[in-house]
């Protein structure tokens, strides 16, 4: 082969890269040049691709008594073998053919620039990853503006290159990592093997936090699995849904469920395993909701010890006896705070509606909500 032949070789090789079969598409490249065949064995001799009429079970057999790299004698045939590695893995090229000059000159450089190009799947592989995340980005992104209910059968086949079954229940997952992104990522593909995650994370600057943002099949046992995580410091979980144009708010709801969370000591924290008061608790309070609890809360705020009461009575079920057991006082002292407390306010700690709103006002005031 003269240096014009060798380049359109390499090319070929190339080329053949880009097929759905890389690696059996190569081999049979390789068969274009020799009259015998190619054939890739792996670690246990066994043939994984091969093209052409060489004896691949004779050279099978030579392989497995030991020969790892070199040249076989075969009757007429010359086998060049010479050991390659593809994505981490052990692997014997094999070329086979009757023209000795051939083989000692040409198919030694073809071997030469195999290895080279099966070396490339590795790179291959970290661009179809990479390209895989910046599109499930690009995807969650958009669900997370919002889409049109005529646009989501097109979000649903563009979810459906991420491996989710079209029109499948999924959820949404936020929550925050102390690890480095990738490690997430690794884990969550070892969860989702064959697809049906869709993710999304960020660094939060100033320290080596991270959030993330993840749209994953609901069969996939994600609450476990973020449990199991190591790095993994909060995450809240939405309900199951499979509306992509509900995205929005299932986004928020998850967030409320990590604050909660977060609140909690919890490192995960389901939307429905949240009661009714720990739902609005969650919520991001503006300037009018620090303005309403104040304004019933202030009524008792100058007596710490009615509010560190009555907060322990919420808690523990107003159950009297739990309350004094948690403030370490006699319950009559509990029961003569609680009398003050419906004098200060004009009410009584049996009427719900009261009870509740001292719940709301008082919890949220000392903290609960973030």
């Amino acid at each position: 082969m003269d240096a014009e032949e060798r380049l359109a070789a390499v090319e070929a090789l190339l080329r053949a890269m880009g097929s759905p079969d890389p690696l059996g598409a190569v081999v049979r490249q390789l068969n274009a040049y020799v009259d015998g065949g190619a054939i890739i064995f792996d670690h246990s001799a066994n043939p994984v691709r091969a093209a052409g009429r060489a004896p691949v079970h004779l050279l099978a057999a030579s392989l497995d008594n030991g020969i790892a790299e070199g040249q076989l004698q075969l009757g007429r045939w010359r086998a060049l073998v010479r050991a390659v590695t593809i994505r981490g893995s052990r692997y014997c090229a094999v070329l086979v053919g009757s023209d000795e000059g051939f083989m000692q000159d040409d198919g030694l450089w073809l071997l030469e620039r195999l290895e080279a190009v099966l070396a490339s799947l590795d790179g291959v592989a970290a661009f179809a990853a990479y390209e895989r995340v910046r599109w499930s980005e690009q995807i969650l992104r958009q669900l997370e503006s919002g889409v049109l209910t005529a646009r989501v059968p097109y979000y649903w086949d563009s979810l459906e290159r991420l491996g989710f079954t079209v029109y499948s229940p999924v959820v949404y997952v936020r929550g925050t990592v102390n690890v480095e992104p990738a490690s997430l990522v690794e884990e969550t593909e070892k969860l989702a093997a064959d697809g049906g995650i869709a993710l999304i994370h960020q660094s939060i600057s100033g320290d080596e936090r991270s959030t993330f943002r993840m749209l994953i099949s609901a069969d996939l046992n994600i609450v476990d699995a973020l449990r199991e995580i190591e790095g993994v410091e909060s995450a809240g979980v939405s309900e199951v849904f499979d509306d992509l144009g509900t995205v929005p708010d299932h986004a928020a709801a998850a967030i409320r469920a990590e604050r909660m969370a977060i609140n909690r000591g919890r490192k995960v924290q389901t939307v429905v395993e949240l009661r009714p008061l720990e739902w609005l608790l969650a919520q991001r309070p503006s300037r009018l909701d620090y303005s309403q609890f104040d304004r019933f809360a202030a009524v008792i705020a100058d007596k710490q010890d009615l509010v560190s009461t009555v907060c322990a009575y919420i808690q523990h079920d107003q159950s009297v006896d739990k309350c004094a057991e948690a403030l370490s006082i006699h319950p009559n002292t509990v029961r003569y705070r609680l009398s003050q407390i419906e004098q200060a306010h004009g009410e009584s700690m049996k009427n719900v509606d009261f009870l509740a709103s001292l719940s709301i006002a008082h919890l949220w005031r000392e903290g609960a909500a973030l």
